[in-house]
């Protein structure tokens, strides 16, 4: 990214430049709608801010379900401790 000074003497980024057609052949899941294979995901060179904000959010996803069994294992735990005193 190119970083271009402002009159406020504030640092503003500047529009990205077009990406060119030598990109999408090294990068072949630009153009792919459904989310890329991990094998794909492997063999880029760089991803795209798609691919990365589909790649956090599946992480995302699986985090918050892997949060949830445990509350709820938690949850049943101590209840059923409860019920022995």
């Amino acid at each position: 990214m190119d970083v271009v000074a402002s009159s406020r003497n504030t640092v503003a980024l500047a529009a990205p430049a077009a990406v060119p057609l030598e990109a999408h052949a090294q990068n072949p899941s630009i153009a792919v709608a459904n989310p890329p294979s991990p094998e794909m995901e492997a063999t880029a060179e760089a991803l795209t801010q798609e691919e990365v904000l589909c790649r956090c959010r599946r992480r995302a996803v699986w985090l918050a379900g892997v949060y949830r069994r445990l509350y709820w294992a938690m949850v049943e735990e101590v209840h059923a401790r409860h019920w022995q005193w």
